[in-house]
């Protein structure tokens, strides 16, 4: 839409000739690529740190250098850097989950640096559940050790092998085979299971 000099001076402003052209508060729909429905209707999710790491492992020495100099500065960076990656795939692996994201990424390097290791936050504080839910998520197991801790839990709820082999749709023989005592004593607290 053009604008004369005379339009400037006048009563009939740009403002104006936008509401006439279908404008909202005097700025053309032209002019700006989106509309007001259209603002914040996007969902935007951020992969965990774990999922990130799983598609580009070599990120973790990306990250791990610019914490440290973050950290310890440009000087120890590389150093803090690497020793801490050492750590890191000596005594975590890659399938760790890093629940605390870049968090505990960040106060892992601290905590290596400073003391030249670094304790994650305790296992036993998730629930034996949700680690084997982690487990089968994170691929980290055998067939044999999924189908062990899943016989597991499935004995845990049903009490008994039967049960337990019906809902599996395999024999009880297996199941009774497969139970792990020490999981299952995690599992229910200690109470034994009557059919034991």
């Amino acid at each position: 839409m053009a604008v004369s000099d005379s339009d400037e001076l006048g009563d009939d402003t740009i403002a104006e000739k936008g509401e006439a052209d279908g404008a909202e508060d005097g700025v053309l729909k032209d002019e700006v690529p989106w509309t007001k429905d259209r603002l914040c209707s996007d969902v935007i999710e951020t992969p965990s740190l774990a999922a990130q790491l799983r598609d580009a492992p070599e990120e973790l020495g990306h990250l791990l250098r610019f914490l440290s100099r973050r950290i310890a500065g440009d000087e120890e960076a590389e150093a803090v850097a690497h020793e801490t990656e050492a750590w890191i795939t000596k005594h975590l692996g890659a399938d760790y989950p890093w629940p605390g994201n870049v968090r505990e990424l960040e106060q892992c390097v601290r905590n290596v640096m400073v003391r030249g290791e670094y304790r994650p936050p305790r296992a036993a504080a998730r629930g034996v559940r949700e680690e084997l839910a982690g487990a089968i998520l994170a691929g980290s197991m055998t067939a044999d050790e999924m189908l062990r801790r899943y016989c597991t839990l499935v004995f845990a709820q049903t009490g008994t092998y039967q049960e337990t082999a019906r809902r599996l749709g395999i024999d009880r023989r297996t199941v009774k085979e497969k139970v792990d005592r020490t999981l299952l004593e995690h599992l229910t607290g200690g109470v034994r299971s009557p059919s034991m």
